[in-house]
């Protein structure tokens, strides 16, 4: 088995453990607010948290990208301590930038855009942290390019700790989205204290940048910040487009099926982050072979795993999501649960093709897809939403979701010669396929399909793992236990 292998059930393992920790405090985060604050005011912190979430992907200007792509590894010399300095001054100056901006226009964004008043106060808290929030991406991604994983682990476990914690503690006096904005804030603002300390005692060491330097990290950045921002945005344009076309309430509500689905990220964002490092290694030193393998490694057992998700979700939907409440358990969340695991369960199934564009030079690729994905989740939810409501909106971010994968996949076989669409994922996805469809028609019937199908997907996984993974992975799980 190749050392990139290696290397990524080693880091990802880790990351999976962080990401595990940080997703299921922020799970917890989510139950308590969604069942103290009920869908009106849970769906007004979910607006703003949306809201902010798009000024701090823009505010990050593509940096986090940038920082992979230029000090992953043993970075040494002059030249990278200027790129390291450039990327602070820019992440400072830009940052401020956007937090004045949100905090200026918090009452024109509420009132004029949301029609929601009480929106404003959670907007102006969710500013005043925007450049802490924004800190903490940064200073993860440096760490991140060091393969500092146990370090990312405590910061990340450190801010899920300090938001349930400070949460539980405000709603005592206060239950309101101002009072979940104000501890989450609080909570990114411990975590990135944390995180600042660690990265000060690595090797890197940032230095006044010359106007090349700034140069050098802007022409890389540019098409990364139209990248990320449109990709957060894209995420984010189903709630957004509810709260503009709907209720706050309906926000609320569409955010916690979202949310659970949203679970499904967890292994693929765990082995994205060791990934991408990884990436830009090989292709400097032109080692595609190697390349090609990680990919496929990681495209096969994220979507493994996804498909066993996707079936217990569409299994038992209606069971998980009475854990927030009994507001949020109808039969059209359940659908909006089904509908965004398929897509997810897709999107990873393909692989890290957004990581692979990026880490390659291909984020000018990436930026015509992300623009693409953008406009098509926009239109399609705004037609969608009007017609079918909550459930338009699942649908329409399916849609423009599969349209963008489907995109990406014919450009990595294009440019790269990776097959990403072979024999086994077709197999899976035909199986994950019917067993949801299955479930959906007979659903008196869904948790026995589901655990049926699920069993069906354990069999390919054993049929097609091959003895170098068996090796690796029991390796890293006896390490473990």
């Amino acid at each position: 088995m190749s050392d990139k292998i290696e290397r990524i059930v080693k880091g990802g393992a880790l990351f999976l453990v962080s990401n595990t920790v940080t997703k299921g405090l922020g799970f917890i985060f989510i139950v308590l607010s969604s069942r103290y604050l009920g869908p009106v005011e849970f769906g007004i912190f979910t607006l703003g948290l949306s809201v902010s979430g798009v000024a701090a992907n823009l505010g990050a200007f593509g940096l986090p990208a940038t920082i992979q792509r230029f000090l992953s590894g043993k970075v040494k010399g002059k030249r990278s301590q200027n790129i390291y300095g450039g990327i602070l001054i820019l992440y400072v100056f830009l940052s401020t930038i956007l937090a004045l901006s949100l905090f200026i226009f918090s009452s024109y964004i509420s009132i004029k855009i949301f029609s929601e008043p009480r929106l404003t106060l959670v907007l102006r808290v969710f500013a005043v942290g925007l450049i802490v929030n924004i800190g903490f991406n940064i200073f993860k991604s440096i760490l991140q390019s060091q393969e500092k994983v146990k370090q990312i682990l405590i910061g990340t476990s450190v801010q899920g700790v300090s938001k349930v914690t400070f949460l539980l503690v405000a709603f005592i006096w206060l239950q309101d989205a101002f009072a979940a904005a104000l501890v989450s804030q609080l909570a990114w603002l411990v975590a990135l204290i944390y995180l600042v300390n660690k990265v000060s005692n690595t090797s890197l060491r940032p230095s006044l940048p010359t106007i090349s330097d700034i140069k050098t990290v802007s022409q890389y950045t540019v098409p990364l910040v139209f990248v990320g921002f449109s990709y957060f945005l894209a995420q984010q344009t189903d709630r957004i487009m509810l709260g503009w076309l709907s209720t706050s309430s309906d926000v609320g509500i569409y955010t916690v099926s979202s949310a659970l689905a949203f679970v499904m990220i967890i292994l693929h964002s765990s082995l994205v982050s060791i990934f991408m490092p990884l990436a830009s290694d090989a292709y400097r030193n032109n080692d595609m072979d190697e390349l090609n393998k990680a990919y496929r490694f990681i495209s096969k057992w994220v979507g493994n795993v996804n498909g066993i998700l996707s079936l217990l979700f569409t299994g038992a939907g209606m069971i998980l999501l009475n854990i927030f409440g009994t507001e949020y358990a109808t039969e059209a969340t359940y659908q909006i649960l089904v509908i965004l695991s398929f897509l997810y369960f897709v999107g990873t199934l393909v692989g890290p093709t957004g990581a692979l564009l990026q880490m390659t030079d291909g984020h000018k690729i990436e930026m015509y897809n992300t623009a693409i994905y953008l406009v098509l989740n926009i239109v399609f939810n705004y037609i969608f939403i009007l017609n079918y409501g909550l459930i338009g909106a699942a649908w329409g971010t399916l849609i423009s979701g599969l349209v963008w994968n489907i995109l990406q996949v014919l450009e990595i076989r294009y440019y790269y010669k990776l097959k990403v669409v072979n024999k086994g994922n077709l197999k899976l996805l035909i199986v994950v396929t019917a067993g949801m469809v299955l479930c959906l028609v007979y659903d008196a019937y869904s948790l026995y399909l589901s655990a049926l199908f699920i069993g069906f997907v354990i069999l390919l996984v054993f049929k097609n793992v091959s003895e170098e993974e068996k090796q690796i992975i029991m390796k890293r799980i006896r390490k473990y236990v």
